[in-house]
């Protein structure tokens, strides 16, 4: 795993400019929907990094620089005239998010149920997600 990985702000904003631009030059009657970056729970970031449960040990990134970038793509999704789901948010207003929800790694036999609540959650109004 690549510790510190990062991507300066700014330019995280030019990049989902040119990701959108991309789109709309090619196919111009597409639907572009951006979506935040997530919450990071930091214990299993920490966790998963180093293998056990050290508070004194930092993650590779953190709730409240997610929430910067969750920022900044609401920001692009606004200037740029598309809808967005923002997930950082969303997910955070779900009781007790951090074990209960999903999240990076989270992916088991016994959340895919959540699924259905976590979709009524985040969708964006028109948009349908299908998943198996």
């Amino acid at each position: 795993m690549q510790v510190h990985q990062h991507v300066p702000l700014d330019e995280y904003q030019s990049n989902l400019r040119a990701i959108c631009a991309y789109f709309k030059e090619q196919w111009p009657s597409t639907k572009i929907i951006l979506i935040t970056p997530p919450p990071i729970y930091e214990p299993v970031r920490i966790r998963d990094m180093y293998g056990e449960d050290d508070p004194s040990k930092l993650p590779e990134r953190t709730n409240e620089a997610a929430g910067t970038y969750a920022q900044a793509c609401l920001t692009v999704a606004k200037e740029l005239n598309h809808p967005v789901i923002d997930i950082w948010t969303k997910m955070q207003q779900f009781p007790d998010w951090q074990t209960s929800a999903l999240w990076y790694g989270s992916i088991s036999s016994d959340l895919i149920p959540k699924l259905d609540v976590w979709m009524g959650l985040i969708t964006v109004k028109g948009c349908h997600l299908c998943y198996q």
